[in-house]
């Protein structure tokens, strides 16, 4: 049966499900009582199954318009399990209770720590959706799990892409409005800046003329947001956080899933190469891109300081020669063991692994390029199955 399966067994007492003709079987109602919205946060009835996104935000949606406590986060981690199995082994080696499961939808918790789903969709991605405080309670639940494992990585929005999602929720939605941001500068960050560029910079911002506000900081002071809060005019309230962390704050799960699914696009195009070829998920395989906007010898340097300061990676053979057209730098994460070498000729960049897996160095790198050369995105129309 398509969409999320009903189940014959006796109903939760939490849940009132109604047929639904069109969809063949979908939920289409539930009931949720506070009693139980700190431990289970979908409240699904015993027996159903979800298997991809699209189920997991009807469910989510359907549960937000219930009464709920405190904010939702939503995250996502590019891994390498093959099945939820293994992600289902690899949460409990690392001290995580599967405590219940609905198909490819798992019910994770930790002794002390409050609990949080996850879903390994098709493409081995994995999305998280926990009510934990982002500052007091995320890195010792969700992300305490995706740093303590090389198997996961954690798919980053990062600078470029918030501000693409930005001017595409601002045409999507009329009357959005940006009453409150954080933004930052540093010497390394890419875009430049009227007024002393050289000064490092730290904005929180609140008023209803953010979205004005934001665009004029950044001509004059040369600012990327980190955090980012909308409104919608029909209602809702959500956060982006350029670390990947998604908050609903009020109203559905439809504007967080829509950024979510743009955001792993994204990654995918630029992974895919990695995974077509050979066998497992990173083989030696290389990507090859074209950066759309030409660089210079202080971009390139800013690019290595990004690379260094802000991930800790480790820069080696740097051959900068823009009036040629030619940069080539190897790339060493010491902490994963991993390493990459780097070429630009012309328009062109190669991206070639030479040691280990390194999936999280993949994607450190992958957004400082993001960030620093515009990088023109491999188009794929079927990059989501």
């Amino acid at each position: 049966m398509p969409g999320v399966g009903n189940s014959s067994k006796t109903m939760h007492p939490a849940l009132r499900l109604l047929p639904n003709t069109e969809s063949g079987g979908f939920i289409t109602s539930i009931m949720i009582l506070p009693s139980t919205m700190t431990e289970n946060l979908l409240n699904i009835r015993e027996g159903t199954r979800v298997c991809n996104l699209e189920q997991l935000e009807e469910l989510l949606g359907i549960a937000l318009k219930g009464e709920k406590r405190g904010n939702i986060q939503v995250l996502a981690a590019l891994t390498n399990f093959p099945n939820v199995s293994a992600l289902r082994t690899s949460l409990k080696d690392r001290g995580f209770e599967v405590i219940a499961e609905h198909g490819d939808l798992l019910l994770v918790k930790k002794r002390g720590e409050v609990p949080f789903y996850t879903l390994l969709d098709s493409d081995s991605t994995a999305v998280f959706i926990t009510r934990a405080r982002k500052t007091e309670d995320i890195p010792g639940t969700v992300l305490s799990y995706i740093n303590s494992t090389k198997d996961a990585a954690l798919i980053r929005v990062g600078n470029r892409r918030m501000l693409k999602l930005m001017a595409q929720l601002s045409r999507k939605h009329p009357g959005l409005t940006l009453p409150f941001f954080t933004a930052h500068r540093e010497s390394h960050t890419p875009i430049p800046s009227a007024y002393r560029s050289e000064q490092e910079r730290t904005i929180i911002y609140s008023g209803a003329d953010g979205l004005d506000t934001l665009e004029e900081m950044e001509f004059h002071y040369g600012i990327v947001p980190r955090i980012m809060e909308f409104h919608l005019s029909e209602g809702g309230r959500f956060r982006v956080d350029l670390k990947g962390i998604l908050t609903i704050i009020d109203g559905g799960a439809g504007v967080i899933f829509w950024m979510l699914n743009e955001v792993i696009s994204d990654i995918m195009r630029l992974i895919l190469p990695f995974r077509k070829e050979g066998a497992g998920p990173f083989p030696r395989s290389r990507l090859t891109v074209r950066a759309v906007e030409g660089w210079t010898s202080a971009g390139m340097k800013k690019m290595e300081h990004a690379l260094t300061s802000e991930w800790g990676l480790s820069i080696f053979s740097s051959v900068i020669k823009p009036q040629r057209g030619v940069y080539y730098s190897r790339v060493v994460d010491v902490e994963e063991g991993t390493s990459w070498d780097v070429f630009i000729s012309g328009e062109r960049l190669m991206l070639v692994p030479l040691e280990g897996q390194g999936m999280k160095a993949l994607l450190k790198i992958l957004e400082v390029m993001e960030d620093h050369l515009s990088l023109q995105l491999p188009h794929n129309e079927e990059v989501r199955e």
